[in-house]
């Protein structure tokens, strides 16, 4: 809606409870960097995390952060040290994004 509107492009967004209750107000819980990492949308998911740091700046948000974000997939002892030293068991893959 954001951006339909900047191009002179009248648009609603209707909210099922209130103004900003839901995904419209912020990101449904965090976005990753990473998570679209090998697949054929990884473009697009590199471009919408960038995007959501350029859109705080560009409407003065303070509630935007990036914090590190620990991707972890079970399975068999992976042959490294995870890159976090709380993190023990069976633990395929372990990154931080």
């Amino acid at each position: 809606a954001y951006f339909l509107s900047k191009r002179g492009v009248p648009c609603t967004v209707v909210e099922r409870v209130e103004i900003a209750a839901a995904a419209s107000g912020k990101s449904g819980g965090f976005l990753a960097g990473g998570w679209g990492d090998g697949s054929n949308t990884e473009t697009l998911h590199r471009e919408s995390f960038k995007l959501h740091e350029q859109l705080a700046e560009t409407l003065g948000l303070t509630t935007y952060r990036k914090i590190p974000t620990l991707q972890v997939a079970g399975g068999e002892r992976m042959p490294l040290d995870p890159p976090v030293s709380w993190l023990d068991g069976d633990v395929a893959m372990a990154r931080l994004m």
